[in-house]
């Protein structure tokens, strides 16, 4: 492994390398019924690789081999998974206080890392080949065949890699070095207990060299609907249909971006009626399905919160995305039994706290009926203890460096951008 690699967790210029730009969370299918009928994970498009993989801890990235592909795996773990609930490392819990010596971007010189390892098999076609991570803690490497791809950091966040030149016809080698802690960690000081891990889904997703890249669907409660597309390749048309909640279709046509569809008298959604309509998005051989909902948020002269023009009491609570025995991975069981739990004790708001959630909570909080406060995944607390409350030293350490200002960007861009098409969303909170 290359010296420049090990040394960029420790900077804080570098907030990625060669993933994706951040798009809408949607999964393709290959044909309409499907991707109606079917789950996220069955898509033909789509493979999970959830699952056992092999692992090693290294205790410092010093024991981390120059030659990745000749680790002594002895022992395998679970995908997506937390590894102090697997005996590695130590769960840790701190509030104010930063877990480690106050000395940025750098953190512990012996900084724990995770090497993940699995193969999948692949039938090159003439396609692009994705690699989506939903969340990984706290800041990976990504290999393929040996090969290094690139690098991501953001816990909560996705991270899409394209992995179309380094996959070969056959078996193909993925590996993950997770590391503890980054300079970014800084901007992760959120009060909770710290994991570290591959905590999210991870999948593969196949699709044609030209295709949507990105999608924004803005419904107006007077029925117009609003559609934007980017695309990977050349701009092409879309058939898009409309179908209530009945199932039947109320509107078929072939669109540009930009251009718009009028569905007529709209049933509103709101927390107390959730109301969404499907949107089917064919293009390039795919079907893109999402579920929007027709409504209007702002506040009166008076301070009011007004959702469809009527004033809403917030009933809120913070949400971490958690489980007492699994850390930060959830599953949707978990993410569902929260909900019904909110709902039988009359709660109708959700503050992401401290990090957008896991997308497929979002869409149960569409379908279920949940207002949210989305918030993004950063918080300085432990500078307030290094330098005093509300100090102008402790201003410019983090909130007002301008050094620091690409991460608080990309974090936030990324939360607008994956979460930006669903009709939960009340309001986006720029951190803790």
């Amino acid at each position: 492994m290359q010296s420049s690699k090990y040394e960029k967790y420790d900077d804080f210029s570098v907030v990625s390398e060669n993933r994706e730009k951040q798009r809408a969370y949607y999964i393709p299918f290959s044909d309409e019924n499907s991707a109606i009928a079917k789950q996220w994970k069955e898509s033909d498009r789509c493979k999970l690789l959830n699952g056992e993989w092999k692992f090693k801890y290294a205790e410092c990235p010093l024991d981390i081999p120059d030659d990745i592909s000749k680790t002594d795996y002895t022992e395998s773990i679970p995908v997506p998974s937390c590894w102090e609930c697997y005996g590695y490392g130590r769960i840790q819990y701190t509030n104010i206080n930063y877990p480690f010596q106050y000395d940025p971007p750098y953190t512990y010189k012996l900084n724990p890392v995770g090497i993940y390892s699995r193969s999948f098999d692949y039938t090159r076609d003439d396609e692009k080949l994705y690699i989506v991570f939903e969340g990984v803690s706290s800041y990976f490497e990504l290999y393929i065949n040996n090969k290094y791809v690139g690098m991501s950091r953001g816990t909560h966040m996705q991270a899409e890699f394209d992995i179309s030149a380094f996959a070969t016809e056959g078996m193909n080698d993925i590996t993950v070095l997770v590391y503890t802690w980054n300079a970014e960690s800084y901007l992760e000081d959120q009060d909770f207990f710290r994991f570290h891990g591959i905590f999210r889904d991870v999948y593969l997703l196949a699709r044609p060299l030209e295709h949507i890249r990105d999608i924004y669907i803005k419904p107006d409660i007077s029925g117009k609907i609003e559609f934007e597309f980017d695309f990977i390749g050349r701009e092409m048309p879309c058939r898009v249909l409309i179908f209530s909640d009945d199932g039947s279709v109320i509107a078929d046509k072939v669109i540009k971006s930009g251009q718009t569809i009028f569905v007529d008298t709209p049933k509103l959604w709101t927390a107390e009626s959730p109301n969404l309509y499907g949107v089917m998005i064919n293009c390039a051989d795919e079907y893109i399905y999402k579920k929007i909902g027709f409504r209007k948020i702002e506040t009166s002269p008076k301070g009011e919160l007004l959702v469809n023009g009527v004033s809403v009491k917030l009933k809120g609570v913070n949400r971490h995305d958690s489980n007492p025995k699994t850390g930060y991975c959830t599953t949707e069981d978990d993410m569902k039994n929260d909900i019904v739990l909110m709902k039988q004790n009359n709660i109708n708001c959700i503050r992401t706290s401290h990090y957008p959630n896991h997308p497929r909570f979002l869409e149960m909080c569409d379908a279920y009926g949940m207002y949210v406060m989305d918030e993004c995944d950063q918080e300085t607390h432990g500078v307030e203890h290094a330098f005093g409350l509300c100090s102008l030293a402790s201003i410019g350490q983090m909130a007002s460096n301008p050094s620091v200002l690409p991460a608080y960007m990309d974090r936030m861009e990324r939360m607008v951008e994956r979460d930006k098409n669903s009709p939960c969303i009340i309001s986006w909170s720029l951190g803790n």
